[in-house]
């Protein structure tokens, strides 16, 4: 309840601070959220509407650079993005930072829930289930210099009993300072999967988490 009451309070300052922002609909105005992230500029808001979203343009989602929060209007448990078993939620791949935000998604039945490839995104206040490789998969690349992406009040779970099990919660992968607070990590792989590679080593900031029901390691490094 406790961890619940924190990630509803982290979902009410986000919103609140896009009261001054331009609002980008999905889908009333565009009908994916693609569309909606390609109309958008620097400090605009893509609001995504309760539903489940999938197919064309609702997955492999990209940011494209820019500076925007990306968000369900109503919080991760009203707006669903559904990979279809083998895509990845959003790609962050285009040397984003901290103001590019992904808040209030459940991402689900993914390979990858969101990859950020070589940027530092703040993640909010997201749900991911049921990911064959990782909720989040971070690729620190050369490190120079190192990525800092922000991980805040999310949820990591495999909640199917078939196909899914063995993903890790977050991949951390050469030269990447991750920031993770507040998120619980239950029935993965790994919780933490720390990957170093060619001296190249990732660091995990971690406050309050929780894990439980973990099959491998609550945090597992090796190289």
């Amino acid at each position: 309840m406790r961890a619940v009451f924190s990630s509803l309070i982290t979902y009410i300052l986000v919103f609140a601070s896009i009261a001054s922002a331009t609002i980008i609909k999905v889908p009333e105005d565009y009908t994916t959220i693609q569309d909606g992230i390609d109309i958008s500029v620097n400090g605009d808001t893509v609001m995504v509407a309760p539903g489940i979203y999938s197919g064309s343009r609702n997955r492999n989602i990209t940011t494209a650079g820019k500076a925007i929060l990306v968000m369900g209007e109503f919080g991760a448990l009203n707006t669903i993005i559904d990979c279809a078993f083998d895509q990845t939620g959003f790609i962050i791949s285009d040397s984003e930072g901290a103001n590019t935000v992904i808040a209030g998604f459940t991402i689900k039945n993914s390979l990858k829930g969101i990859f950020c490839d070589g940027t530092s995104p703040t993640i909010k206040s997201c749900i991911f289930n049921d990911f064959f490789a990782y909720g989040v998969h971070v690729d620190g690349y050369s490190g120079d210099p190192a990525v800092s992406p922000i991980i805040e009040d999310c949820i990591f779970e495999q909640v199917s009993n078939d196909y899914f099990g063995w993903g890790d919660g977050i991949y951390g992968y050469r030269a990447a300072n991750i920031t993770i607070s507040g998120s619980k990590f239950a029935r993965c792989e790994h919780g933490m999967n720390y990957h170093a590679y060619n001296n190249l080593r990732p660091y995990f900031d971690i406050t309050k988490c929780l894990f439980r029901n973990i099959t491998g390691n609550g945090i597992w490094t090796h190289s």
